[in-house]
């Protein structure tokens, strides 16, 4: 029992691990201004993104950059 309780709180905070990890990536590439490797990465990590505001953020940046402002930006082959 103290196994199968273990090994699921190992999965649960290698999963939260993983959601910070895109979160701190998408922010140091907002942060460093690398649109082009934003756009790239954003449609990768979107789904494993834990903080929404951070998608958005994101989101506008690349939507202000390619000159898109109020449409939602997808992925840098979406015209």
């Amino acid at each position: 029992m103290k196994k199968a309780v273990l090994l699921i709180l190992i999965c649960l905070m290698t999963s939260v691990l993983h959601a910070q990890e895109a979160d701190t990536h998408i922010v140091s590439l907002v942060n460093n201004e690398e649109w082009f490797a934003l756009a790239e990465d954003l449609p990768l990590y979107r789904d494993s993104m834990q903080a929404n505001y951070l998608r958005l953020i994101a989101e506008a940046m690349l939507a202000a950059r390619s000159n898109r402002i109020g449409t939602q930006y997808h992925s840098p082959s979406n015209p």
